[in-house]
């Protein structure tokens, strides 16, 4: 069995005399313009024209592209989770491709000897209220005498269950691809936070994370683990965020290992790789040596290229945008209500959405209503949260999913936040997925 990476969460597995493409992020500018590949990702159609199988694990666009689905050919099969709703099914086959739904846990079989499997995150922790659960997959790929896991944006509290099972079953693992770094926009949209703050969160956050990445690999005891996925830079005007963010490389995650874990996992290997380099699982070697990213170009890449990038919604006018909003906001509070009264969320804290310089869109998350409000009335308020962002792309979300999305439009970093209190109260980042038409 042999991976080859390529970029972020994507990777090519070489099984059974089969290739089958993890996750094809080939293409920059994910979450309506603003993510980025680092190192630049140069797309070549040529390196995938013998691919056997795709899998995508989920929805979020470093992951299920577009523009890169356009690009592959649609003769290959996409192997997917069988969804109660079949959101996922649905975006890949109106994209010109056939899926193959499995079950969770369910065998795909290669050949005699090799088959493959996909989890779904939310059958593992059927309780949990992190938004990525509902969404996320991961998969496991086994030849009869070597096993690889690729548990992609899934840190080790929402699959924990289910591991144990994948160790009793399998009797070792060989290969771990996991995630290791953050792909939120916290801090570094806070922008209620001072310097200090935000420093002393992105210092706690990125420890959280290696932390957190470091326990999978004990509980699993791979004989190599590969530190991967959510690895980007932010283009556009969100570029001067970049030093702010909680995303480090994969070779940042090897030195705090190293450092941090010398003996806990001295018996697991950890491997990183360049675009295009084969790693063989049987004899432990890559085909091409690792070699580090350079700070100063990363910098220049930053100011010379990212930064000049328009993004998607730039692209149009805002003449009238303010008046669509108003027309939209009483079809998408009733839409957002209903859900939160059958979640049975209710919290005092006010939700302000920017929509002009003061005027501003005020949401009530105990029923009492949408109106408009001024920056004076949230001054006033003891307890809120304020979001931020382009009028045009708060517009966009309003329209409804084929449009924008709120999740999107939040890991793209699109929204700053302006808290009082700095408290994070996941009930209201769940509700207000909904406040749409």
């Amino acid at each position: 069995m042999k991976v080859t990476f390529y970029t972020a969460a994507t990777i090519v597995i070489e099984v059974a005399n089969k290739k089958i493409l993890c996750d094809p992020w080939l293409y920059g500018g994910a979450f309506y313009g603003s993510w980025y590949h680092y190192p630049p990702f140069d797309f070549d159609s040529t390196e995938f024209e013998d691919i056997d199988y795709i899998y995508i694990s989920h929805t979020h666009e470093d992951h299920l592209c577009p523009k890169s689905l356009a690009a592959l050919n649609k003769n290959i099969p996409v192997l997917i989770h069988k969804f109660k709703a079949p959101f996922l099914k649905n975006i890949i086959e109106r994209a010109g491709f056939k899926t193959i739904e499995l079950e969770h846990g369910e065998p795909y079989h290669l050949d005699e000897q090799s088959h493959f499997k996909v989890f779904s995150s939310q059958t593992c922790a059927p309780e949990s209220e992190a938004k990525q659960s509902a969404i996320d997959t991961f998969c496991l790929v086994h030849d009869g005498t070597h096993t690889l896991l690729n548990t992609n944006d899934n840190f080790i509290e929402h699959i924990e269950s289910e591991l144990y099972k994948i160790k009793e079953e399998y009797s070792h693992i060989d290969f771990l691809a996991h995630v290791y770094t953050s792909a939120s926009p916290y801090p570094q949209m806070t922008q209620s936070l001072s310097e200090e703050e935000m420093r002393q969160e992105q210092s706690r956050v990125t420890k959280w994370c290696y932390d957190r990445s470091a326990a999978l690999v004990q509980l699993l005891n791979p004989r190599f683990h590969f530190p991967f996925a959510g690895y980007y830079l932010l283009g556009g005007k969100l570029a001067q965020y970049n030093n702010w963010r909680v995303n480090s490389s994969p070779y940042e995650a090897k030195c705090y290992y190293k450092e941090n874990y010398p003996y806990c996992l001295r018996n697991n290997e950890c491997v990183i790789f360049n675009r295009g380099t084969t790693f063989d699982i049987k004899t432990g070697l890559a085909d091409k040596e690792y070699i580090a990213e350079d700070p100063v170009a990363k910098e220049h890449y930053v100011q010379d290229v990212l930064s000049k990038v328009k993004f998607d919604y730039e692209h149009t006018a805002e003449n009238g945008v303010v008046a669509e909003i108003n027309d939209l906001l009483e079809e998408c509070y009733n839409r957002m209500e209903r859900h939160r009264q059958r979640q049975n969320f209710t919290t005092s804290t006010k939700v302000f959405i920017k929509a002009l310089e003061d005027a501003y869109i005020a949401i009530s998350m105990c029923g009492e209503g949408v109106q408009w409000a001024t920056f004076e009335d949230i001054a006033k308020e003891e307890q809120y949260v304020l979001m931020d962002l382009d009028p045009r792309l708060l517009l966009n979300i309003l329209k409804g999913p084929r449009y924008a999305h709120w999740d999107n439009a939040d890991t793209g970093s699109h929204i700053k936040y302006y808290k009082k209190p700095n408290i994070f109260e996941r009930g209201i980042y769940h509700t207000i997925c909904y406040f749409h038409g």
